[in-house]
């Protein structure tokens, strides 16, 4: 299992302007626990169970990049945001 410095994690968030990172399934708990307190937004077993824990934290303008494999159940957050987007949008137009 890789370990990570909290330091490295913290330059690279603050570096690339990352505010929040959310992790899913058990072999990125260890991930989830290097992260910098502040960094570390949530933890989910699987993709779905994290989709709408993603989108509660949401807030218009914020921008989110999705990383993981098909396996890994990343493809149900991006539906679950797209989702979203399209009805947030709707309800703007109406």
């Amino acid at each position: 299992m890789p370990e990570f410095r909290r330091d490295a994690l913290e330059a690279v968030c603050r570096e690339h302007g990352i505010d929040l990172v959310f992790t899913a399934g058990a072999e990125m708990a260890h991930l989830a626990a290097a992260l910098p307190a502040g960094r570390h937004a949530d933890h989910a077993l699987s993709g779905d169970e994290l989709a709408e824990r993603v989108i509660a934290a949401l807030a218009s303008g914020d921008v989110v990049m999705v990383k993981g494999s098909n396996a890994s159940g990343m493809a149900s957050v991006v539906a679950a945001l797209r989702a979203a987007a399209a009805e947030a949008e709707s309800m703007a137009q109406a």
